[in-house]
Formats: structure tokens, sequence, C-alpha cells
């Protein structure tokens, strides 16, 4: 298939962000590298881990690059310096990976096999499933509800889709390179709803069921409370419904996610008034501040200057650099 020959001659650089699980990453990383489809490149970063992570990275094969942060910017940071990195390199398509992910080994062929038929879909996303095959309550893709959309996905044995998360997601790399990067600010929770859901305002993409990941999460998820982190959650939201504008999911469908998302924190079991004053303290975090929009090219410099870089070297000028133009 001319998809596969054409990224398999250089177009797929895979992004893996991870903090503190070297065990985990190895195997990531394994399942990245022995996939039916080479990547070119991946690129682990590694948000300033305290265990062994960048020892291992420096010792790994030559196509894995790393990019080490001075300070823990969470998923959204270490994604959007990845997905520059990426782009630096001139990736036609980005495959975003957690550490805590192992990809069954012609996941990407499948993704790649749709992305040929999708009629230029920003991404396509495979079905994330638990340990054991079964599906879980995370990672479930946010479906198209247009007809058409959906009709013409389902022929080709695809759902219409509209945001996804990080775990197995190739992305479009010209669509990634017309927008902003991944909200930094968002440190964690929503931001991969978000970005995808941006990419996908020219166009929905495609959920594979033909693809697997199998996600196997360590610690608590969105469903446990934790004041800051339910305090962060909620003022993602909040962002997101007023970044509704440059999203393919409308304002009500947002406001819907808040609700529920509020309403889950304050039922998690811990005291009412805790969880209702850190899903008020959320709101009002998200009324009165915004995130910051940055450029692939500034998320870039950045790295450049404060960043411990391995095995990113870019020959020559990049005739694929990432945009300026984004505000």
């Amino acid at each position: 298939m001319d998809e596969i020959d054409r990224c398999e001659r250089g177009g797929v650089v895979a992004v893996i962000v991870t903090h503190n699980r070297v065990g985990l990453l190895a195997e990531a990383i394994k399942s990245v590298l022995d996939q039916t489809v080479r990547v070119r490149r991946v690129i682990v970063v590694d948000n300033c881990s305290t265990d062994e992570t960048w020892s291992y990275l420096k010792g790994s094969a030559d196509r894995v690059g790393g990019i080490r942060t001075a300070a823990n910017t969470g998923g959204a940071g270490g994604f959007a310096r990845g997905i520059a990195w990426a782009c630096e390199l001139g990736a036609e398509a980005i495959w975003l990976m957690d550490d805590d992910a192992v990809a069954q080994p012609d996941c990407l062929e499948e993704l790649l096999r749709a992305r040929a038929v999708a009629n230029g879909a920003p991404f396509v996303a495979p079905l994330v499933l638990e340990p054991g095959g079964a599906l879980g309550p995370r990672n479930r893709p946010f479906l198209s509800a247009d007809f058409p959309q959906g009709v013409a996905a389902a022929r080709n044995g695809h759902g219409a889709c509209l945001a996804a998360s990080f775990v197995g997601p190739l992305i479009d790399g010209a669509a990634a390179r017309a927008t902003h990067a991944p909200l930094e600010d968002f440190f964690i929770w929503h931001d991969d709803t978000e970005y995808l859901a941006r990419l996908a305002t020219g166009g929905s993409g495609r959920y594979v069921p033909a693809a697997a990941v199998v996600h196997r999460p360590v610690g608590a998820g969105p469903g446990h409370f934790r004041a800051d982190r339910a305090r962060g959650s909620i003022r993602n939201l909040v962002w997101c419904v007023r970044e509704a504008h440059s999203s393919a999911i409308g304002v009500r469908a947002w406001l819907e996610l808040l609700r529920v998302v509020s309403v889950q924190q304050v039922g998690t079991g811990q005291s009412i008034p805790t969880a209702l004053g850190a899903v008020v303290a959320g709101v009002w975090d998200g009324i009165r501040s915004l995130p910051r929009h940055r450029t692939l090219a500034e998320v870039l410099a950045e790295s450049r200057e404060g960043d411990e870089l391995i095995r990113l070297a870019v020959a020559g000028n990049s005739s694929a650099a990432p945009s300026d133009y984004c505000e």
C-alpha cells in the first residue's frame, strides 16, 4: 500500500511521554519498535523523572531520541514538546503514546491503512483495551453524531471520531503544523480531548477498532478524588467550554461533560464540602484565567534552550519546521 510504503520511508515519528515509570516505558518503546511497519524515530519526553529513566534512554537504540525537561510539565507539556520536535524532524504522521500503553504488533499498520482511505482525516485512533482484552471506562473516543460522516467512516469499518485520548492516535503532521501546540497549562486531564477536537474542526478523525492498544494505568484515575487533580480537571473543562469556538465538540457537549465530571467528583466518597470546594475552585480558576496558546516554534525554542536532548539532531534545515503563524 502506498501509504504504508511512504511512511516506512520516513513519515512516522512516535512520541511517548513518561514520568518515573522506566519499567513500563521500556515495554511501551519495545511495542513501538516491534511494529509490522517501521517507525522512523521514537521521541521520549522524560518529564524530569527521578528514577533511572534518563540513563535508560541514553542506552537505548539509535532510533530512540530523548528530551529531559527541567521540571515536570505534565502530559500536556510533554506532548507539546514531543509534537514540536516530531514536526521539526519532518514527520508526515505523529504517533502519540502513553508510557503505560503497549501497542499490538499490527496497530500502526492498521492505523496507516485507515489513514489511506480516510480522505484527509486529521487523526486515526485505535481501540484501547484493558489488560485481558476488556473494554474499560477510560480512553473512549468522542464519536461524531454527524450521520453522513458516520456512514462514510462505517463503509471502511471505522467510526467518525471528533476526539480521543493520547493513547495511540496517529495524527496528521500537516494538521499538527496548522494549529498551536497542546495547551500546556492543562498539565493533565482533557488536554488530549481538546487538542484532537481542535484538529477535527476541518473534518472528523477516524476510530479504528482493528488497531488495538492495551492500556495499563497505574494509580488513581479520574473517578478517584484528589483535591488538586479534581480542581485542575474542572478548570480544564471550563477552559474547553471557553475554547469551544475552535473545537469540533460544541459548547453544549463540553458543558455536559463538565456536569458529568463535577457530579463524578462529588460522588467519589470524599466529604461533600471538600469535593464541592474543589469543583467550585476549579470553575473559578477556569473563569478568571485562560490557557496560553503557544506555537510549535515557541515550544521548540524553549526546549532547545532548557531541555537536555539526545539523538534529536536535524540534518540541514527542516523543510517541515513548525509554523510561526498560529496564535
